[in-house]
């Protein structure tokens, strides 16, 4: 009995160890594939999720064996045992469901979900979508048993996505400033991926906008890692993060949006037609927010230069920001450029009060912190030039075979000496119709769209 229970303990620490293997061979193989969506940029818009109702939609069940055979599908019948519904939940494609429910004022209807079955870091155009429908009607006639044919397809949710990898991971405050232009001007819920130790990070922030409309960004490497697609630890991905930007429109609002709901009639480009309006009108959101932060500055720096004295006023505003910040998540002041754009009119000499304030703010902060403005405003600017690439190449993923480089941002870390060099130049410009020149500035930024703060692309 002895030797029997030892073999039977060594045959299952074999075949735990096998298992083990191949789970980190397809880790590692995971990894390699994530590569490969960079290998030729850093960055690229596509859809991802998508829901698709069947028009003029024909179901001949050829086995119905097959069908009750299947785990992943459900059949439902009505009291006197006729077929009402059939969903089929798939890992290889996403989702179907056939209503033959009539009773009422219902309707037959088909509508099929459609994922990416692979890792989901790649994203498609148009015709991929097409491709993806294709196979799922393949698939689920092979494997079910269930035959499709269908006229056209009404989209009923599409997720717009923007995927781009970094060196290293975009601070708190320039992913919450980024998503709250994107989703213009609405307040991102903070929410963590589980298992996550470090609960401060926040890896995914999501907005909800008005009805059939809403907004997320998140950490693509981290839920990799929470779904055990790659390795937790000693990853090749390690010096890597992945942020990815959802818009989702649903039902009427896609065609409200878009212009066009159909698989027949949707394009590549009236898909980034529209992705263009809206980074446009997230320009004049990131503007507004910008102005919306000088005037609550200008309101805090007057109530301390009325209640301190002309000694203390300026120590007291930074430590009133600094309390405020650590209170909140969304800051008073977006970044120290703010400053320069101030025009506190109760003060006689301003160029020299914001001098003293930057001096200030900058002995406070032992390190520098990162100029939130400018890379939210470089991301944006980002995402307009990989619109205008998708133009010719079209919406998705493309990949370089012969390259071996993971294609990534890099944001410059300047030095407090470095930004005060800038900010004296803004300073020295700023004397008359400061709220004019400060518009003036920033739609310019826009306008040439020339980094500030990405080094590499």
């Amino acid at each position: 009995m002895k030797k029997e229970r030892k073999f039977k303990n060594m045959i299952h620490n074999k075949s735990s160890s096998i298992q083990k293997l191949e789970k980190e061979a397809k880790m590692l193989e995971n990894e390699k594939e994530i590569k490969k969506c960079f290998s030729k940029k850093s960055n690229f818009w596509g859809i991802d999720k998508c829901e698709l109702s069947l028009i003029d939609f024909n179901i001949d069940i050829l086995n119905f064996t097959t069908i009750n055979s299947k785990k992943d599908t459900k059949v439902f019948y009505n009291s006197n045992h006729k077929l009402l519904q059939i969903e089929i939940k798939s890992e290889k494609f996403g989702k179907l469901t056939i209503s033959f429910d009539e009773s009422g004022y219902k309707k037959e209807y088909a509508r099929i979900e459609l994922i990416n079955p692979t890792l989901n870091f790649g994203t498609v155009g148009i015709h991929g979508i097409k491709q993806r429908l294709a196979n799922a009607i393949l698939l689920i006639k092979n494997e079910y048993g269930i035959s499709i044919t269908y006229k056209d397809a009404i989209f009923k949710l599409i997720e717009l996505a923007f995927t781009v990898s970094f060196e290293k991971k975009p601070h708190l405050q320039v992913r919450r400033f980024l998503i709250e232009c994107l989703s213009l001007g609405r307040s991102p819920n903070f929410i963590q991926h589980k298992n996550k130790k470090n609960n401060s990070e926040y890896s995914i922030l999501t907005c909800k906008s008005r009805k059939d409309a809403s907004y997320v960004l998140y950490n693509k490497i981290e839920k990799a890692k929470v779904n055990r697609q790659i390795r937790r630890k000693n990853s090749s991905l390690e010096n890597v993060d992945v942020q990815r930007f959802e818009l989702t429109l649903k039902n009427q609002k896609i065609k409200q949006e878009l212009g066009l709901n159909t698989i027949n009639d949707l394009t590549d480009q009236k898909i980034i037609e529209y992705l263009e309006n809206h980074l446009m009108l997230a320009s004049l959101q990131y503007i507004k927010a910008i102005k919306s932060s000088i005037k609550e500055c200008e309101k805090r720096l007057h109530d301390t230069f009325s209640n301190y004295s002309s000694q203390s006023y300026i120590p007291q505003f930074i430590l009133e920001l600094e309390n405020y910040s650590s209170k909140e998540l969304k800051p008073l002041m977006i970044d120290e450029e703010i400053i320069t754009f101030m025009n506190p009119t109760f003060i006689k000499n301003k160029a020299r009060t914001k001098r003293r304030l930057l001096k200030t703010s900058q002995k406070e902060n032992c390190q520098s912190p990162p100029m939130v403005s400018w890379q939210v405003l470089d991301i944006i600017n980002l995402m307009f030039i990989s619109l205008e690439d998708a133009r010719n190449t079209g919406l998705g993923f493309h990949t370089n075979s012969t390259s071996v480089i993971f294609h990534k941002i890099r944001f410059k870390n300047f030095s407090k000496k470095e930004k005060l060099k800038t900010f004296e130049k803004t300073i020295k410009k700023m004397k008359r119709n400061i709220e004019y020149q400060v518009d003036c500035k920033l739609k310019e930024r826009f306008s040439k769209k020339k980094f500030i703060a990405i080094l590499d692309n």
